[in-house]
């Protein structure tokens, strides 16, 4: 069953710029705007899901497929902070930005990839 939902965005950030970051796809030319993952969701990691993430603007909007029942509004809200995690938008982005343009090395590496948040945000 497929299920939408989806993730707001603070400050600059760039999906193609997180999805090349090294674990997600391997070369520019195979990323189509779409991250792919699957993982079981955090708790009791009895539930897998995949998901198809694309950002729209300033919202990441995420398909999530999950094999029976649909996921409930507690798993969903689990499955949003997991995404969240691996595509570094799990803390405030426009502080990040702020501490980038105040630092000039920061700053000289923030401009050579706009949009993109290290891992581990």
């Amino acid at each position: 069953m497929s299920q939408t939902t989806s993730i707001a965005i603070t400050g600059p950030y760039d999906l193609g710029e997180i999805a090349m970051m090294g674990f997600g796809h391997r070369d520019e030319h195979s990323f189509d705007g779409v991250m792919r993952m699957a993982f079981c969701l955090d708790g009791s990691y009895e539930r897998q899901v995949g998901v198809a993430a694309r950002q729209e603007g300033d919202r990441l909007a995420l398909e999530v497929v999950a094999e029976g029942e649909p996921l409930t509004a507690e798993e969903l809200s689990s499955l949003r902070e997991q995404v969240a995690r691996v595509v570094s938008l799990d803390h405030d982005g426009d502080a990040f930005d702020r501490v980038c343009r105040a630092d000039p090395v920061l700053a000289a590496v923030h401009a050579r990839a706009p949009g993109f948040r290290p891992a581990l945000f």
